[in-house]
């Protein structure tokens, strides 16, 4: 397959558990720190959700997992046009997705930078754990229309959805 123009990735971020930013994401990794523990119980309460029967109805058998508990999250020092009345009912998905973002355009050498603001794009990825619905198999192509990446010679598809 061949692609009518290259893609440049100038900028990078990264929001993980034990790294609020990509340069403590990456050292995290180099010096091998593990980054897996128990459910802190301002997540959900284990004594509620958690059985080690893989079979117990409405249970979960594990109480591990990577966990973020510090990112930067300044949108009024950020000069976001956001209003505060707005951003205070944010949940952390949301707050992770504006500050990874500002940071991967920081990154890239944002504000300074002299480029077309239409061919720049900040692209998220995003992982949560439970159970997969239709609403997440969307293809790209249907949530961004006109110009999406298929119009550009990419081939987006649904995920499978497991059984």
């Amino acid at each position: 397959m061949t692609y009518p123009e290259p893609i440049a990735i100038v900028g990078i971020s990264a929001i993980m558990p034990d790294a609020p930013d990509a340069a403590t994401f990456w050292g995290n990794i180099r010096d091998g720190r593990y980054s897996i523990s128990e459910v802190p119980t301002d997540r959900w309460d284990p004594a509620l959700y958690y059985d080690a029967d893989m079979r117990a109805e409405d249970k979960t058998y594990s109480k591990i997992g990577g966990w973020v508990r510090e990112f930067p999250w300044e949108p009024m020092a950020w000069k976001l046009p956001l209003p505060p009345n707005v951003t205070k009912h944010f949940d952390d998905g949301q707050k992770w997705a504006v500050s990874a973002g500002r940071s991967a355009l920081l990154d890239a050498g944002w504000p300074e930078w002299n480029v077309n603001p239409e061919e720049v794009s900040v692209i998220l990825g995003n992982a949560l754990g439970g159970i997969r619905t239709p609403a997440v198999d969307v293809p790209v192509s249907a949530l961004t229309g006109e110009g999406n990446l298929e119009g550009l010679g990419y081939k987006c598809e649904p995920l499978p959805v497991p059984d």
